[in-house]
């Protein structure tokens, strides 16, 4: 059985185009990483990039709902 993928499945982002969508600077990103901390990431011979589904799984796990 064949299954498709949607174009986010295999989406990746680079540091600036998270950095944008998060609204913080490169070097926070870089920080984060240090730290294990941010949205999950890969690393392939020193290029870091973001799977788009790590990073929408990242802001889902950090969205507030309120009763008010």
């Amino acid at each position: 059985m064949s299954t498709l993928m949607s174009p986010t499945d295999t989406e990746v982002l680079t540091p600036q185009q998270v950095a944008r969508i998060l609204q913080v600077d490169t070097k926070t990103l870089a920080n984060w990483r240090y730290l294990g901390r941010g949205p999950r990431f890969m690393k392939d011979g020193g290029i870091v990039r973001y799977p788009r589904r790590a990073l929408d799984a990242y802001l889902d796990e950090r969205t507030v709902i309120t009763n008010a």
